[in-house]
């Protein structure tokens, strides 16, 4: 589960990264030309290092039972083998425990990046709309002056 969420994290920043670059953001009419596109592209590699970070974790432990073992647990009583796999799932959990608390970490700063990139990319439109409207008034004014 917390893999697919790493893929949809992943996905929406690509998505997010390529409309921006798709969408016609104009550098001339962007305050800055195209260095808006920097730090866009700096956040999304922290996404990327993050989400990556995530999906390496994979060391996770697990039970040990072997098929060939299973007969032995055939004749045992129905209470022993209850306490058996209890302590077994135990055992599991507590090793398992840290390595998903940091494959969560590492996603939870990837959906602070997406959030981020998101909002930049808001941003970057708004300030692109009203520069436009600026420039257009300057020029509007530098025209009737000369």
């Amino acid at each position: 589960m917390l893999d697919t969420k790493a893929a949809f994290i992943l996905t929406s920043a690509s998505i997010i990264v390529g409309f921006s670059g798709l969408s016609g953001l104009d550098p001339a009419r962007t305050p800055g030309g195209s260095g808006w596109l920097i730090p866009s592209l700096l956040i999304y590699l922290a996404l990327v290092v993050s989400v990556i970070q995530a999906y390496r974790l994979r060391g996770f432990s697990s039970s040990g039972l072997e098929p060939e073992t299973l007969p032995d647990y055939l004749f045992e009583k129905a209470e022993v083998t209850k306490r058996q796999m209890i302590a077994t799932m135990r055992e599991i959990h507590r090793a398992n425990v840290e390595p998903v608390n940091t494959k969560i970490r590492w996603l939870r700063r990837a959906e602070v990046l997406l959030a981020t990139e998101a909002g930049y990319f808001v941003l970057v439109i708004i300030g692109q709309s009203q520069w436009s409207e600026i420039r257009d008034l300057t020029n509007r004014i530098a025209g009737g002056l000369v």
